[in-house]
């Protein structure tokens, strides 16, 4: 995002506008007005951010050090985290009191508020600048999830870890006595190819078929009852519905199907459920009000609920047609795509919007099934790999398809990493792809000691590599 607007409670100086007036209406946080950001958190009174760089800002509320300045001292606008510029970070979030950070490398950063031991150091002493878990330095984590006491990882090999507080089971852990110091596998979620976490309050929720466990108060577990769940647990009535995307506000549960489909379960004061009453649910029920809309992603905190929903394109009937064949399953079997037409009425005024007949020269198939599947669906897959997106770029500056760029503009910032930067670099500028180009280098750039060293650095070619020295 361009352009980062706050609005709401401003007591502890969390909207980052300078003072800590409430705001009725959303305001632009101008200190971040030449940031490009890709990435929020809230937590109790405090906000963290993550740009296009890599770097980190944080402001509101300082008790326990959870900005990550060095003290407890409330900033009031946005402020970097000065002493994560050298890492490598792709994703932030935070609890009520403290706040996380993966880097590209898989290692893990928390800091704030140490009770209950949900900073995973081994004990319940809090950090006033980031410091990694050394526990899981061995281990690739993928992605963090905060709740108020405890903390969840996945790690690149799809395992679940919890650490933090244990009542009401929300470690998973299979016992509620004590605190969870270290971080410690979530063995029922062992072999179960996890996707995504969420967590929040006092419950947790792991993604593949959907689990979930922790406190059960209210039904947020989905379960059809008010139990505790000490071991995680699937949510039998959305396994016919397979759930691309989950998350826990502090008693309630959202979850978005593969189709757009919104189902929320749990406490319903507020109207948070978005069932148009206040009636607890113990089952995933569907939000009607959202029928027919594609909804991409949810998020919830303690009293409300949010969907964005990607509009549907204006696109007129497609067809597809090929001269080997008269089906789908034929044409992409066909590994040549050998004279095979798309007959496609883009809304993008192109010549082949109005003669019908857009050719398809050498794609490979999972690129082309992508495609398909963003011009008949809408849909682009979250977890393409940043080789896959830039690809899919590709034909989409093929087909005058300008917002698909866009979404592979933002999937290949996702996926670079060190090994597959100079890769990607090469490819952008041989696409003439300039936001590509821009982004790769500057990654580069900023990671050049590693990037080097990497086979696809020395393949660049030669105007490539002096263009990177010459902007050290």
């Amino acid at each position: 995002m361009d352009v980062v607007y706050s609005w709401g409670r401003g007591e502890d100086g969390q909207l980052g506008l300078g003072d800590t007036s409430d705001q009725y209406r959303p305001v632009v946080v101008e200190a971040l007005r030449e940031r490009i950001v890709v990435q929020i958190a809230c937590g109790s009174g405090h906000t963290v951010v993550l740009d296009d760089k890599g770097d980190v800002y944080t402001w509101g509320r300082g008790d326990d050090g959870r900005l990550g300045h060095g003290d407890n001292g409330w900033k009031f606008v946005p402020r970097l985290v000065e002493s994560l510029q050298t890492k490598q970070i792709k994703q932030v979030t935070c609890g009520s009191y403290h706040t996380a950070a993966v880097t590209v490398s898989g290692e893990l950063y928390t800091w704030g508020g140490g009770m209950y031991g949900k900073l995973g150091h081994g004990n319940e002493v809090g950090h006033s600048v980031p410091y990694l878990v050394e526990t899981l330095s061995n281990l690739k984590v993928d992605q963090v999830a905060c709740g108020s006491r405890h903390t969840v990882v996945l790690l690149q090999n799809s395992d679940v870890y919890t650490w933090g507080d244990k009542e009401n089971g929300v470690s998973g852990q299979g016992d509620t006595d004590g605190h969870q110091y270290l971080p410690c596998a979530v063995e029922e979620l062992k072999n179960k190819g996890i996707k995504q976490i969420a967590a929040c309050g006092f419950h947790t929720a792991a993604l593949r078929e959907l689990y979930t466990f922790g406190e059960g108060k209210f039904g947020r577990l989905g379960h059809n009852n008010e139990r505790n769940q000490i071991v995680a647990k699937v949510v039998d009535t959305l396994v016919a519905s397979p759930i691309r995307q989950v998350a826990c506000g502090g008693f309630h549960t959202a979850a978005v199907s593969d189709t757009g489909e919104v189902f929320t379960w749990g406490n319903g004061d507020h109207g948070k459920l978005g069932h148009n009453d206040q009636v607890k649910v113990t089952l995933p029920r569907a939000v009607d009000g959202l029928h027919g809309k594609r909804v991409v992603s949810v998020a919830s905190y303690n009293e409300h609920t949010v969907a964005l929903v990607d509009p549907v394109l204006a696109f007129r009937p497609l067809l597809l047609s090929s001269t080997y064949a008269s089906d789908m399953q034929t044409l992409v079997d066909d590994p040549d795509f050998a004279d095979v037409v798309f007959l496609a009425m883009f809304s993008s005024g192109m010549r082949e919007s109005r003669e019908l007949e857009v050719p398809v020269p050498s794609i490979r198939i999972p690129v082309f099934l992508a495609l398909l599947e963003y011009v008949y669906n809408d849909v682009v897959a979250a977890d393409m790999t940043a080789e896959m997106a830039i690809e899919l770029y590709a034909c989409a500056d093929m087909y005058g398809l300008d917002r698909l760029k866009g979404l592979c503009e933002v999937l290949v910032q996702k996926g670079l990493v060190v090994d597959n930067a100079g890769v990607l670099l090469q490819a952008a500028d041989e696409l003439h792809a300039s936001r590509l180009r821009e982004i790769c280098m500057h990654f580069i750039i900023r990671h050049f000691d590693y990037v080097t060293k990497t086979e696809g650095f020395h393949m660049l070619s030669r105007d490539l590599i002096l263009e990177t020295l010459q902007n050290r």
